[in-house]
């Protein structure tokens, strides 16, 4: 397969075999299916040759992963802050100080503040999964007032957990790609776990799981694609939306209404299993709120 240095191409810079006889085997494979993902291995693993952040057994595990890894991978001369301090003020103070398409790194642990977090520049961040990196804050806000000049950047969100709703406002990115992120609202919330605004961007949730909220997903814009995302547990709707999107291979479960209304429609592709409820698929059945 031919090499990329752009994160955009449909093919993956080869795996640097000449890198990884000194790479620490705390590493696991990032292939989407490794086999040998959770084993300790006896031979070395092979660094993305482009970002030298991401590890895997082989080129067949590297290309399984390149769906989510083509928007995450930048040089490795990409400025990178890492947050070590657990507070989300810290968070903040990275994302003031970085520049646009800089990386910010989380570390696994609970990162708390009573205040409300903005990311309102297109930068790429990442934690060490959402099992092992969280996020409480009152509120995560994704845009700001003045997107303009970042309209042919993209914002990358991955591998954290968010515990308290996600409101995506005002996105005026090329895209907002956000994989591997759980986003739980408490018991008994009833702001939706996460709800997009004055979109005109895509947004992609890819291998994401939203959990709790008045609604599990209220969408206020085109554009949004979920994709191998589970939506569980919401009180009334798994989805809600006035406007059209795409669904594959989703799951929708446990929602005090039904997995989805919405009027204007949308596509499904692959297997999903939404939960039914009185509106027929493709929206707008029965018309009305």
């Amino acid at each position: 397969m031919s090499e990329t240095t752009s994160n955009e191409g449909d093919s993956p810079t080869p795996a640097d075999a000449d890198n990884t006889s000194t790479r620490p085997q705390s590493h696991t494979c990032s292939g989407r299916l490794c086999p040998h993902k959770d084993r300790n291995r006896t031979t070395p693993l092979q660094s993305c040759a482009r970002c030298h952040t991401t590890y895997y057994c082989g080129r067949d595990c590297q290309k399984s992963h390149w769906e989510v890894h083509k928007h995450q991978c930048v040089s490795a001369d990409t400025p990178r802050h890492s947050v070590t301090e657990l507070t989300v003020r810290a968070i903040q103070s990275a994302i003031h100080e970085a520049g646009p398409g800089d990386v910010i790194v989380l570390s696994e642990g609970l990162y708390e503040g009573n205040e409300i977090l903005t990311i309102d520049k297109p930068l790429v961040i990442s934690g060490g999964g959402r099992e092992i990196t969280k996020v409480s804050c009152d509120e995560l806000v994704v845009g700001g007032s003045d997107l303009a000049p970042y309209s042919k950047h993209s914002l990358v969100m991955a591998d954290f957990e968010v515990t308290n709703p996600c409101t995506l406002k005002n996105n005026h990115y090329k895209a907002v790609n956000i994989f591997n992120v759980r986003f739980s609202c408490p018991l008994g919330s009833r702001n939706d776990a996460v709800s997009t605004s004055d979109s005109s961007g895509k947004i992609l949730f890819l291998d994401c799981e939203i959990i709790g909220g008045g609604d599990g997903l209220c969408i206020g814009g085109d554009g949004v694609n979920l994709k191998r995302t589970c939506i569980r547990n919401a009180q009334f709707r798994g989805i809600f939306s006035r406007h059209h999107f795409v669904v594959e291979d989703v799951t929708i479960s446990g929602c005090g209404g039904y997995g989805i209304k919405g009027t204007a429609g949308w596509d499904e592709k692959g297997k999903n299993r939404i939960q039914p409820g009185p509106w027929a698929n493709f929206g707008g059945a029965y018309g009305g709120w």
